[in-house]
């Protein structure tokens, strides 16, 4: 049952006001504070290479 007319009028008015709503609303923007570009000149790339090197070495031994 999916109780009766009632409950479609109200679907789709909820997906309307939904879709209105998205068109309002701004698009989601990451915050500096998570961009790479910002960290990437705060990371030690040679430390960063040691790193990666030392995973991928423990993967292969097992």
């Amino acid at each position: 049952m999916t109780g009766g007319a009632g409950f479609s009028m109200s679907c789709n008015h909820s997906m309307k006001d939904n879709r209105n709503l998205g068109k309002i609303r701004p698009n989601p923007t990451i915050p500096d504070l998570y961009r790479l570009e910002s960290k990437i000149d705060l990371v030690d790339l040679k430390s960063l290479d040691h790193a990666i090197q030392f995973r991928i070495d423990r993967k292969e031994k097992k």
